[in-house]
């Protein structure tokens, strides 16, 4: 650009010496004319002398040769006029050429500097870089599709949790519900947040359909950072002031023969297919399958519990448990359950009070076999706060 502007006053320098240069060529034409009219002049004079004979021809032909050369002396001064005016029109091209010259490396002086600027990246918004994809001074190439070179968090306060949501339990979740979950780098704090959205779009993953469901939680302190491993859960039902069950107790089974099983299920009114009976289950299947199917509660959920693969499990209908009486003996309860945290089940209907001793486990002891239970808290049935349950669970 400064080399353009250069040249550029070059040339104007020349076009002042070129005009100088027309003023001077148009001086000559017209000293050039001059000489012609007094070659003219004298001619004609000695040419009427040298009619009367005063002058001599040499004199007549010297005039005669003066004019014709300033005639062509006219010429001359004439083309050197014209020449200089096309060298001047030439300088002036030359001039506007080199303003053009000036624009075109302006322009791209600024482009430079637009591309310059382009260098230097800045975030489109306030934020915390949390991931960086690109050093410096590495090359990146632009193509159809923008290269990440920054992941940036807005606002670190706060935070979403994307939860993966068994297409069983989703339609129990509603926006706006509250929802609970623990991380592994604080596993004795618990987080709370809000479901804000459940995506309708399903992913499958060896079978399983799952839908995200997105909950909404403050961040304050910013203890937790994004990529974390949530354990989630909603609640979708409360029991309160209500008997709770050790899951344990339900999923306990006396290693008891058949005719033992049956013998109780008369003592105590106890149905023997609840019991586990399997020559009377399977003689009365159809009347078993459907005496549960009636006597469950679909809108409590029955026992929900998760066995040991992760996946839930429910039971309609009525349920044993193995209660201790005080002199050790082995009594089935008929129970029918509600709500459930995959820990403690609600009571709902049964012959168990709170402080009642049930039975979790079994063990093998010189040949003899003993019961769990006993004082042990985790097999006594309670009177329980607020208790809610998901069926599915959230996973992370």
């Amino acid at each position: 650009l400064a080399n353009s502007q250069a040249n550029v006053k070059s040339i104007e320098a020349q076009i002042e010496t070129q005009r100088a240069d027309v003023q001077a060529a148009r001086a000559g034409v017209d000293r050039a004319k001059a000489q012609l009219t007094e070659a003219e002049l004298n001619m004609k004079r000695n040419k009427e002398l040298f009619e009367q004979g005063i002058v001599s021809a040499a004199v007549r032909d010297t005039a005669q040769a003066n004019y014709e050369s300033a005639v062509a002396g006219v010429k001359v001064a004439e083309a050197q006029h014209v020449q200089a005016q096309a060298r001047l029109r030439s300088m002036q091209a030359n001039l506007e050429q080199g303003k053009a010259q000036v624009q075109q490396r302006r322009a791209a002086a600024e482009m430079a500097k637009v591309d310059l600027g382009h260098t230097t990246i800045y975030a489109p918004i306030d934020g915390t870089v949390v991931a960086r994809n690109v050093d410096v001074g590495q090359t990146v190439a632009a193509s159809f599709q923008a290269p990440t070179l920054f992941v940036i968090a807005q606002d670190l306060t706060k935070m979403l949790v994307y939860a993966k949501t068994d297409e069983a339990d989703v339609g129990k979740i509603k926006v706006g519900a509250t929802a609970n979950f623990r991380v592994d780098s604080f596993p004795r704090d618990t987080f709370s947040g809000k479901v804000i959205q459940v995506r309708m779009n399903a992913t499958m993953v060896q079978n399983v359909v799952t839908y995200d469901t997105i909950i909404e939680f403050d961040n304050p302190e910013q203890k937790l950072f994004p990529g974390m491993t949530a354990y989630v859960t909603i609640p979708i039902a409360e029991a309160k002031n209500v008997v709770k069950i050790p899951n344990g107790a339900l999923r306990f089974k006396p290693d008891l023969s058949e005719d033992k099983l049956t013998e109780m299920a008369k003592k105590y009114n106890v149905p023997a297919e609840v019991l586990g009976v399997r020559s009377l289950a399977a003689a009365g299947g159809g009347r078993a399958m459907g005496a549960q199917a009636q006597g469950g509660d679909p809108g409590a959920g029955g026992e929900q519990r998760r066995n040991s693969g992760g996946t839930a499990m429910r039971r309609f209908g009525p349920q044993v448990v193995w209660k201790q009486t005080p002199n050790k003996e082995l009594v089935p309860v008929l129970v029918r359950l509600g709500v459930t945290d995959y820990t403690f089940t609600e009571l709902r209907q049964g012959d168990l009070k709170p402080g009642d001793e049930l039975i979790i486990g079994q063990s093998l002891t010189g040949g003899q076999s003993s019961m769990g239970g006993g004082s042990r808290s985790p097999g006594m049935p309670g009177a329980g706060g607020p208790m809610g349950g998901v069926p599915g669970g959230m996973r992370r």
